[in-house]
């Protein structure tokens, strides 16, 4: 692994992707400060494709479009970026 400090249990699809889902999920519903907030735009980097299909879903459910681009290789599993 490239990771040689990290737990190896942290670096997988299982663990991360629900924090990732939790952090975005507080921040849609952070209390707005006004009465008609602006709508909330996300911008994510170095996704990698395992993410994008529950990515899709996540936002999806929840009335957004989420759009990726990804630009890696078969070695950092076709990362790439999603708005």
């Amino acid at each position: 692994s490239h990771f040689t400090h990290s737990n190896p249990d942290h670096l997988t699809m299982k663990y991360r992707l629900p924090l990732i889902l939790q952090k975005l999920e507080k921040e849609m519903n952070r209390s707005p400060a006004s009465s008609s907030p602006p709508p909330t735009i996300f911008a994510l980097q170095e996704i990698c494709y395992s993410f994008t299909s529950e990515l899709h879903t996540f936002f999806a459910q929840r009335g957004y479009q989420f759009i990726t681009g990804l630009y890696g290789k078969r070695f950092n599993g076709y990362m790439g970026v999603g708005i």
